[in-house]
């Protein structure tokens, strides 16, 4: 950028230079001075005999030519002080004659120049504003303008108008006799945030006026430069996120029918101003933002959901940077599923499942099971199975799980959940969204009959309700069968305000003589939602009933009497053994790890049980639950 420094008059300068360099006098606009003060320096006449010549030693300007500004002199340093401008490094004027032009050249990153406009507090704004339109031949508009001292301070967009107004400098002379100065700084984007209400009625009205009601469309095209509002100095510029927002605003007030918007040549680099835009015109079907400064991708993502038929991207940064056009059509796609035309390109015609008349889902249905003879088996295991749970003595269990049973738990505090914390469960879960270890992963994960139904011992008492149960058959064959069950309890441990939990539990069982035993369970806790509080323990269970179409139309029963021959205490149906060494030394390995005694405990309590191990089992628990086992039966070997 090539940009005019200060340089200081001399008197001849004052006096008869105006004519002969064609500036504009200005003296019939403003009010004079009595005196006139010299802000270069002090002057002739001066006490101490300070003249014009002590002016020039102490680094003052000569005649009309400034100083260099690259630091290398401190006076001319001292007059960009005095002058109340930004002390950057550029490039001296020439210092044998010629205009007293400097050079500058600095590109502004964001786009924006902070223009300054020393000593021109005489000046009306109005006045000011058209000299330098007049004399630059741009007619730009001014962002916060306003006074810092004595100098005048604007913001300007783009290089051209910036280096169109660093030209004026010295071409006006001003009331005083001196002559204007303008310098250009690149600068950030000024702050948009605080928009009063006189500008907000002028953009409004501009908006109006762009709005075709017979099309039903919106031009805003280079909206900042509307001439309506150039006329009346606003500048309003749809790039920032408070205009932009204020626009779509105005739309959503004033005309939501619009079905189509042309926001081409508004410098637009971020779209999270139209964020609203789908509520705001939800017939929209057409969006031109060709001729901007959209790079990313992602930028789409914050308007995603907009039912358009027809988008323009030409001209942004994004389009020339996705080089296959099948790819950037994807990736449209993605954020526009009825996307049909791009950038005038008629696209194939989208894959979906809209529906033209309006329909709403079947509501869903309680429960999923194959058959009526599975629905009666799975109801009849859970029936009891959960009767043996609440009943404060879970031993009884073991019949139900498999020698080499795997059992799993997880517990979460869901936001959308009420209820006390967790502590009683968290510590026992194996989410692995919060247990990163993979060795706790591994020593939570509970292997064989026993180990886990003394995890299951651990756990608070409880009292399920059975009419919040929903049973969902996943996989059924001769062989296995997997469902799983979800509802509320609520925890009896004697606690004034029992807790209600939510849970789902899934089972993987086989069958085993005439019943199921568990080879697989996952538990997953949660704190019960307010929905599920307000109706948890409130009705009676109603007796299950399969469809037709076998699902569910109302949460199952649990009820009814035990049938004699039990899913659980007919699961474990084991052949006579003959006991050879080597088998009793293989339960003793397994019993060890299942109990965590050692090989001397683990064997004795296999012999006191006859070898028993269902029944050893039960013992073991039994006695840890009275806490009647010594140390010593759970110490290795060094």
């Amino acid at each position: 950028m090539h940009c005019n420094f200060l340089g200081g008059p001399t008197p001849r300068s004052r006096l008869d230079a105006v004519d002969e360099e064609g500036d504009v006098n200005m003296a019939d606009r403003v009010v004079s001075h009595e005196s006139r003060y010299n802000p270069y320096g002090g002057g002739r006449g001066r006490r101490g005999g300070r003249g014009r010549g002590n002016y020039q030693e102490r680094g003052g300007y000569r005649g009309n030519k400034p100083l260099a500004m690259d630091g290398s002199q401190t006076g001319s340093r001292n007059a960009m002080e005095r002058l109340g401008l930004p002390l950057q490094g550029g490039r001296g004027g020439r210092r044998g004659g010629g205009s007293g032009h400097s050079s500058y050249s600095r590109d502004s990153p964001s786009g924006w120049y902070k223009i300054f406009v020393p000593f021109a507090i005489d000046y009306k704004k109005e006045i000011l504003l058209e000299i330098l339109r007049d004399k630059s031949g741009t007619p730009f508009s001014p962002v916060q303008f306003h006074l810092e001292g004595k100098t005048v301070v604007f913001h300007v967009q783009g290089q051209n108008t910036a280096d169109a107004l660093c030209r004026v400098s010295k071409q006006v002379t001003a009331p005083s006799g001196f002559k204007l100065m303008v310098k250009a700084v690149p600068s950030r984007a000024p702050n948009f945030s605080k928009l009063d209400d006189a500008t907000l009625d002028l953009v409004r009205q501009a908006v109006k006026r762009r709005h075709n009601a017979a099309q039903q469309t919106l031009d805003l095209s280079d909206f900042s430069h509307d001439p309506e509002l150039t006329a009346q100095h606003v500048f309003f510029p749809l790039n920032r996120y408070a205009m932009l927002s204020n626009v779509v605003d105005i739309v959503r007030k004033t005309f939501p029918e619009v079905i189509a918007v042309d926001l081409s040549k508004n410098r637009l680099h971020a779209l999270e101003g139209l964020s609203s835009l789908r509520k705001a015109a939800p017939a929209l079907k057409g969006l031109n933002l060709s001729n901007n400064e959209i790079r990313g991708m992602s930028e789409f993502d914050k308007v995603r959901g907009l039912a358009i038929q027809e988008l323009l991207l030409a001209g942004n940064p994004v389009s020339s940077s996705i080089k296959d056009h099948s790819t950037l059509v994807s990736e449209i796609r993605k954020r526009f599923p009825k996307l049909i035309k791009l950038d005038g390109h008629e696209l194939p015609a989208p894959i979906g499942f809209d529906l033209e008349t309006p329909s709403t889902l079947p509501k869903t249905k309680a429960s999923f099971f194959v058959n009526d003879d599975v629905k009666k088996m799975v109801l009849q295991f859970l029936e009891e199975y959960f009767m043996v749970y609440d009943s404060g003595d879970r031993q009884a269990l073991l019949n139900a799980y498999h020698d080499s049973a795997i059992f799993s738990m997880s517990a979460v505090q869901r936001r959308d959940a009420r209820g006390p914390f967790m502590s009683e469960y968290t510590s026992r879960s194996r989410n692995i969204s919060f247990v990163r270890d993979l060795d706790r992963r591994v020593k939570l994960l509970k292997r064989g009959r026993v180990s886990v139904v003394s995890e299951l011992t651990e756990l608070p008492k409880t009292q399920h309700d059975p009419a919040s149960f929903y049973v969902d058959i996943t996989h059924y064959s001769p062989q296995l069968l997997n469902f799983t069950v979800t509802g509320v309890f609520k925890e009896v441990d004697g606690k004034s305000n029992s807790p209600i939990r939510s849970f789902s539990r899934v089972f993987l069982v086989v069958p085993v003589g005439k019943g199921l035993c568990i080879v697989n369970e996952e538990l997953c806790i949660n704190n019960a939602t307010v929905e599920q509080i307000k109706t948890a323990f409130k009705s009676a269970a109603p007796t299950p009933s399969s469809s037709p179409s076998h699902v569910q139309t109302a949460p199952p029963a649990l009820v009814g009497p035990v049938p004699v021959t039990s899913p659980i205490m007919s699961a474990v149906v084991s052949p006579p053994v003959v006991m050879t060494i080597d088998l009793k030394q293989q339960m003793a390995q397994q019993f060890m790890k299942d109990s965590g005694m050692n090989a001397e405990w683990s064997m004795k309590c296999l012999e006191e049980n006859e070898w028993n191990y269902e029944h050893a089992g039960q013992v073991f628990l039994e006695l840890q639950r009275r806490g009647s086992i010594p140390a010593n039966a759970f110490s290795k070997p060094q």
